[in-house]
């Protein structure tokens, strides 16, 4: 399917502009280390709200859906709502991060204080083996969209887009993120509340339903098996996402305490209502009875078919905001890890805060390099490689959750516990099903979690983690 080549480079062109001025406004205000990684750490309500919802509606969210919907009907886009679950629960999370961690940079500082350097190692290679995934799937997103609706080579749109977010990350850091967000979010909602209602009324909610009945009637089912897997998985795959992540964690400390739990409140609540109109194009298509020519394509195919032109053109902004609002954070996110756990952490404890913000540009530019290197292949669709990597983050949610409330969690029991429960997520995911890995991974850390505890108990001293500790 390809529309009108000339809008396409027109609409990349005005995100080019868009981002890399916003990129030289924000480097004009950084001054110190706090500034480039955490925004000064004075984010207020409005920006804190628009990065959260922004950075959790990602490629994924607007492509992937849609495929949910389409495959697993009704609870394919019920489960992908309840995702914003995993935002809510972290409201309270993030409000202990900041009072327990005032000075905190990152989740791997957390695992290092809390546990040991053992238990840190474990965790930065399921976490940036996670994130870099993450990171792939939205420099694929940029490119399949932009080949599927418009024609431009996937490749060329997939560089030029992971190229232009890498320049703007490393110009002004988190403050450039965190309002490229802001702005984002706008043109997101905007962009969903135009197109698929329109798409919707092309074809008529009785003729939805009658159509989807005819064609797919299990996916109506309210006990399809694979549903009720996908309803229950999605959420806690979200969860192990978001509390284990260095993009969260960061917004975390980016923010005013006195916003941090509503900030979170707010955007999870709102974040909701976008699976569902984006998985509703999934139902549509079902209607039709006609075979996707790409599951992750729905969403674009649809709103072309109904808008012409003007579809393409709302798709075509829709799918640059969210695909950048999160890969500009996972750049952020994944290099902050790198420049202060690995570089400040093991390499240079004395470094100044001019040299860390030089070595995380440098992991910004990596990153960026590395991502289109791997996407260049399309090794998989978006949701297949997340689920995969699904596992590794879910069996972190009890050292993290335990580690920040109870002072006898131990060392061992996150270390056996982070390792087993991935190792049986990953089988799941290979052997039964790409949804159970999730799920068992966090089921099995958790038992074995909870056992280690019982058996070698620990007396954390909580003021290692401000940093007043003797």
């Amino acid at each position: 399917m390809t529309g009108n080549l000339w809008m396409a480079y027109g609409v990349l062109g005005f995100f080019i502009i868009l981002w890399i001025g916003n990129g030289y406004y924000w480097s004009t205000k950084v001054k110190t280390e706090d500034d480039f990684a955490l925004a000064g750490r004075n984010v207020g309500f409005a920006m804190g709200t628009g990065t959260v919802i922004a950075t959790w509606i990602t490629a994924n969210t607007i492509l992937t859906a849609p495929e949910q919907a389409f495959t697993k009907g009704v609870y394919g886009i019920i489960g992908y709502s309840l995702v914003g679950i995993s935002v809510v629960f972290f409201a309270p999370l993030a409000q202990r991060i900041k009072d327990v961690m005032p000075k905190g940079v990152t989740s791997g500082e957390f695992f290092r204080l809390r546990y040991g350097k053992t238990t840190w190692s474990i965790y930065f290679i399921l976490s940036v083996a996670y994130l870099f995934a993450f990171l792939v799937t939205q420099s694929m997103g940029a490119g399949l969209v932009l080949d599927a609706v418009f024609g431009i080579p996937y490749n060329v749109g997939m560089v030029t887009i992971t190229l232009v977010c890498v320049a703007y990350t490393m110009m002004g850091g988190l403050r450039s993120v965190i309002a490229m967000d802001f702005i984002n979010t706008i043109l997101i909602m905007a962009c969903l509340v135009i197109v698929v209602p329109i798409t919707l009324t092309e074809i008529g909610v009785a003729e939805l339903y009658t159509g989807v009945m005819a064609n797919a009637p299990e996916r109506m089912e309210v006990l399809q098996p694979i549903g009720l897997v996908f309803i229950f998985s999605a959420p806690v795959f979200a969860v192990g996402e978001i509390f284990h992540s260095n993009l969260w964690w960061l917004r975390a400390h980016a923010m005013k305490h006195k916003n941090v739990r509503k900030t979170w409140l707010a955007g999870g609540f709102i974040w909701m209502f976008v699976p569902v109109l984006a998985g509703m194009t999934g139902l549509i298509q079902l209607s039709t009875g006609a075979a996707p020519e790409h599951l992750n394509m729905i969403f674009p195919q649809m709103a072309v078919k109904a808008l012409g032109g003007a579809g393409a053109f709302l798709v075509t902004v829709l799918v640059l905001a969210s695909i950048s609002s999160t890969l500009d954070s996972l750049l952020a996110g994944t290099s902050s890890l790198l420049a202060e756990d690995v570089y400040r952490g093991l390499i240079n404890p004395q470094a100044r805060d001019a040299a860390i913000n030089r070595v995380q540009r440098t992991m910004i530019l990596l990153l960026g390099l590395a991502s289109i290197a791997l996407a260049w292949y399309k090794i998989g669709t978006l949701g297949q490689i997340l689920y995969f990597s699904g596992a590794f983050v879910c069996s972190m949610i009890w050292p993290i959750v335990y580690g920040l409330y109870d002072k006898t969690v131990s060392a061992a029991a996150a270390n056996i516990s982070m390792i087993l429960g991935t190792l049986a997520g990953v089988l799941t995911n290979i052997y039964i099903s790409p949804f159970g890995g999730p799920t068992v991974a966090g089921i099995v850390s958790f038992v074995i979690f909870i056992a280690v505890c019982k058996a070698k108990p620990d007396d954390f001293d909580w003021n290692r983690l401000s940093g007043t500790s003797a």
